[in-house]
């Protein structure tokens, strides 16, 4: 492989009953499958990931989410003292923050589960949704946000943003996007509307958390970890935390994370985790980079051929 690879950590919503197909019979990816069942009630993420139902809860998406980046990174053949970008999309960061060095497979998925606790627990009386909004510019959005509650949790492109919406208001609130302009609107299945101020005792609370959890002081040397929140580096861990923390219950810029990329000379982009979402936003904002996801392929074989190509 020529140039500089990016790696992308998917967030919540893509996750599918054959998410974890292509790490089958990789030792050390089944070994970090089965620890994850112990934060499942015991139940195997191949189990949890084909019930319908239990793999868009909260807590469940956001373990299968780490647990499945954390299996493949432990099985994929790979130089790891090559220079590579890492920007994870929401819970994404943290398997991110894993795949940089700074926290163990075990760390990683115990902190997704207790950041999913955390959302939940402040969650509480403050049902909320969030909701895709494809075409709309943002002097469309802001005025339409402040008139019925939401927030831009999200902002994945000069036309594409995520809000974070009161179950209440989020059919009112699609008729004033229709009407302002006609556009894409897609509910997403996520049961906690993250990244808005609705958390901010969950950023709180995952910020302790962070500061009481060992890791390393730093990411690997070659390691360029970029924080959700604004796209720069994450220079040291005791600044990325609060950055980490805080992207609970603030605005994450996807979009700066994406120009970071290629700002950075990346010529090779895999996304990691369930879904392709990444992989396509990537395309349009890098043009020329090679651009896969990992369900793009059915063995990791395929993925390292194509990474050394």
């Amino acid at each position: 492989m020529t140039g500089k690879l990016a790696l992308l950590f998917a967030g919540q919503g893509a996750q599918h009953p054959r998410m974890f197909d292509i790490v089958h019979g990789h030792a050390a990816a089944e070994a970090t499958l089965a620890e994850a069942a112990g934060l499942l009630g015991g139940r195997h993420p191949r189990a949890a990931a084909a019930d319908d139902e239990a793999r868009f809860g909260n807590r469940t998406g956001q373990i299968l989410c780490c647990v499945a980046v954390a299996a493949v990174w432990s099985a994929l053949a790979l130089d790891r003292t090559q220079p590579m970008v890492l920007a994870g999309y929401s819970i994404g960061e943290l398997a991110a923050w894993h795949c940089a060095g700074m926290l163990d497979a075990g760390t990683l998925l115990r902190l997704a589960a207790e950041r999913a606790e955390l959302m939940d627990k402040a969650s509480v009386g403050q049902d909320g949704r969030l909701l895709a909004v494809v075409g709309l510019g943002r002097a469309n959005i802001t005025p339409l946000c402040e008139a019925y509650g939401a927030d831009i949790a999200i902002i994945n492109g000069p036309q594409h943003f995520v809000l974070g919406v009161p179950v209440a208001r989020v059919d009112a609130l699609m008729q004033a996007l229709m009407a302002a302009r006609p556009a894409v609107l897609r509910v997403l299945p996520v049961a906690v509307a993250s990244h808005t101020s609705a958390m901010q005792a969950a950023s709180a609370k995952f910020l302790q958390a962070l500061q009481t959890t060992p890791m390393a002081a730093s990411p690997a040397p070659n390691m360029r970890l970029l924080s959700g929140v604004d796209g720069e580096p994450v220079l040291s861990a005791a600044r990325g935390q609060v950055l980490l923390a805080e992207a609970l219950s603030h605005r994450i810029d996807w979009a700066a994370c994406l120009d970071t990329c290629r700002e950075s000379g990346v010529s090779t982009v895999l996304e990691l985790g369930p879904g392709n979402s990444l992989a396509t936003m990537a395309r349009e904002a890098i043009p020329g980079a090679r651009v896969h996801s990992i369900d793009d392929f059915r063995e990791l074989e395929g993925v390292a051929r194509w990474l050394a190509g």
